[in-house]
C-alpha cells in the first residue's frame, strides 16, 4: 500500500469556472472510484481557496501499488488531462514514517 497525492491546478486560467469544475468532478471521482480497492480510501481533498487567484486542487489517499492498478489510474489520469487541454496532472507517492512519542522536548 502507498500513499498517493493526486494534484491538478489551473493557475494559467486556461479553464472557464464551470471547465475547473468539471476537471475537479473528474479527477475526484476517479479518485473515489479508485479507493473502492480493497484496504484503500480517500484520506482527503483540498482545494486552495475560492477567493485566491489560482486554483489547485489535491486528493490523499492509500492504494494498492500493484503495477496493473497503477497503469490503469495512469491512463485514466492522462485522458483527463487530454480532454480538458491540461498539462500534466501530478502523481506524487510518499513514504511512511511512524513517529513514536517521546518523554517530552
Amino acid at each position: 500500500m502507498a500513499v498517493v497525492h493526486i494534484a491538478i491546478g489551473n493557475s494559467d486560467d486556461r479553464l472557464t469556472p464551470r471547465q475547473w469544475s468539471a476537471l475537479m468532478t473528474a479527477v475526484g471521482g476517479a479518485v473515489s472510484r479508485a479507493a473502492v480497492m480493497p484496504g484503500a480510501r480517500v484520506h482527503g481533498a483540498w482545494t486552495s481557496g475560492n477567493h485566491l487567484p489560482w486554483q489547485n486542487a489535491c486528493w490523499c489517499s492509500p492504494l494498492p501499488a500493484g503495477q496493473r492498478f497503477v497503469t490503469v489510474r495512469r491512463i485514466r489520469l492522462g485522458r483527463l488531462a487530454s480532454r480538458f487541454r491540461q498539462g500534466p496532472i501530478a502523481r506524487a507517492v510518499a513514504g511512511t514514517e511512524f513517529i513514536g512519542p517521546t518523554g517530552g522536548l
